[in-house]
């Protein structure tokens, strides 16, 4: 996680399929909304792929909810196209927010 001014954007987060379903992803991510939540922070943010069958609907059943780029503050749109990969087409992501307290 990585804070922008009042935003704190999650990166990445990544579970060697090897572990997967064991409450790795879960651990870590309630690891991460607490610390935030310690930390004043009133949202998360990330941005991850709809296709991908563990991704977004793994954050999605964690209570992060999909935000249209206009609705978003500059700052998280500029992260959110960083992470489009060359070659893809942006709308094949999407950008998510956990709003916390």
């Amino acid at each position: 996680m990585q804070p922008y001014g009042k935003h704190l954007y999650l990166r990445q987060m990544t579970v060697d399929p090897v572990h997967g379903r064991k409450g790795i992803g879960t651990a870590l991510l309630r690891k991460m909304i607490a610390i935030a939540e310690q930390e004043g922070f009133p949202a998360i943010w990330l941005s991850t792929f709809r296709d991908v069958p563990f991704n977004m609907p793994f954050y999605l059943r964690h209570g992060f909810q999909e935000v249209p780029l206009g609705e978003a503050v500059s700052v998280l749109v500029e992260l959110f196209n960083q992470e489009v990969p060359e070659n893809v087409n942006p709308a094949e992501r999407a950008l998510l927010r956990l709003t916390l307290g």
